[in-house]
């Protein structure tokens, strides 16, 4: 009874993780969100970003 137990905990947690990530992953990728969201920035991709170089050099 306990290793059946296992499996269902190790089942529910495998489909938490794996539903967490494709709905992240769905969130940090505008692309199927049509172009309404792509003024949030939590929304794009990070190649939306310019390298952290950039963005300092461009604020002085």
């Amino acid at each position: 009874m306990a290793v059946l137990e296992g499996l269902v905990i190790l089942t529910i947690i495998l489909v938490g993780v794996w539903v967490g990530y494709a709905y992240w992953d769905g969130y940090t990728h505008s692309d199927d969100y049509g172009e309404s969201h792509h003024h949030m920035p939590d929304v794009l991709p990070a190649s939306h970003y310019p390298s952290p170089l950039q963005i300092h050099t461009s604020w002085h």
